[in-house]
């Protein structure tokens, strides 16, 4: 019975002596809290009980729902944890999208300004991405430009022959296809413009008018293509005119000694022509009046006609002659006297 009595009472002591161990020195302050200076729960110098829980901290906030912890330490304890949280996802580097999109960027604008294609201006991390991203960029840029440079060409080339300048472009290498074309377009306007006039021009001086004066507004270009048209059809005509007087004063085999120096070669060039179809004219009446052909005579000859006449009838009188004296050496001679009068036929005739 004694044994039993001591087993019980060194129980119950040891069951004291814990929890003398987990007593705490104070009330809990107003936190649900209170400093334990000698740090007998392991937890620190202070540590919470809010409302009879057990001793724990709030690191992360009152385990226990309803703890009591004030709202300034839960506060400051989601701060550091998120501050923690913040530190530890930080990139270290630039991402994958922002060099894309650099390469995008890049090669569009270089495409776009007919720059030497430059894929590989970039190192660092991601280069494939970014020259992927930089050359399937550089072909929309290219294509864009090109399309902008054709339609601009086009309407450059059609406000150039409207002579209609438009040009509301700003790229550089836009606005140089734009002016090339205009201006190629604007030289076919010219040149029709300028045809226009230099046909007034001519229809003036056949239909002998004065020379048309413009308005101020008329280019020079067509009011100077119109007097080099008059003036030009002008010289022609006169020229036309000379030749046609010397051509007639050659048929009558009288040249004019008075012609314009301006105009001389143009009259001697008719004067030779008149002057061998004379003599043509002539031959021909008397070859006619010798065969004894119809005579006939073109009307350019009307003033020669009576010398044509004459030459005529002398080839009949010739031929008449001829045959008479034919008839008396063929009595005489026979054969041999025929032969030498077509020598002496044919000596007279050249």
């Amino acid at each position: 019975m004694k044994k039993r009595f001591i087993i019980f009472a060194s129980a119950l002591m040891i069951c004291s002596q814990a929890l003398i161990v987990d007593a705490h020195p104070g009330r809990t302050d107003a936190s649900g809290g209170h400093r334990d200076n000698k740090n007998r729960s392991g937890l620190g110098p202070y540590h919470y009980h809010c409302g009879g829980h057990p001793a724990h901290l709030h690191t992360n906030g009152c385990p226990y729902q309803g703890g009591g912890s004030n709202s300034s330490d839960e506060s400051s304890a989601t701060s550091q944890g998120s501050g923690s949280s913040n530190t530890q996802t930080q990139p270290t580097g630039p991402s994958k999208e922002s060099i894309e999109e650099k390469g995008t960027n890049n090669g569009y604008n270089d495409g776009y300004q007919l720059n030497t294609k430059n894929e590989y201006g970039y190192t660092g991390s991601y280069e494939s991405e970014y020259r992927q991203a930089y050359n399937e960029a550089y072909q929309k840029g290219k294509l864009k430009i090109e399309k902008e440079k054709s339609e601009a060409s086009q309407k450059g080339y059609k406000d150039g022959k409207e002579n209609n300048h438009d040009n509301t472009y700003t790229q550089e290498t836009v606005v140089k296809a734009y002016e090339e074309s205009y201006s190629r377009g604007n030289e076919e306007f010219k040149e029709n413009k300028k045809k226009e006039y230099e046909s007034l021009g001519i229809k003036d001086c056949e239909e002998n008018k004065k020379m048309r004066t413009f308005e101020d507004n008329v280019d020079s270009l067509y009011i100077d293509a119109y007097k080099k048209a008059y003036e030009d059809r002008h010289i022609e005509l006169k020229n036309e005119e000379f030749k046609a007087k010397g051509y007639t004063d050659g048929i009558i085999n009288k040249p004019n000694k008075n012609i314009d120096e301006k105009f001389k070669n143009s009259y001697e060039e008719g004067y030779k022509k008149g002057n061998e179809d004379r003599n043509e004219m002539l031959e021909s009446a008397y070859n006619q009046g010798y065969e004894g052909e119809t005579l006939k005579i073109d009307k350019k000859f009307e003033p020669i006609k009576s010398e044509i006449e004459s030459k005529y009838n002398e080839g009949k009188k010739t031929s008449k002659n001829d045959k008479v004296a034919v008839a008396g050496i063929i009595v005489v001679g026979g054969a041999a006297g025929f032969t030498i009068y077509k020598k002496k036929k044919s000596k007279r005739n050249s």
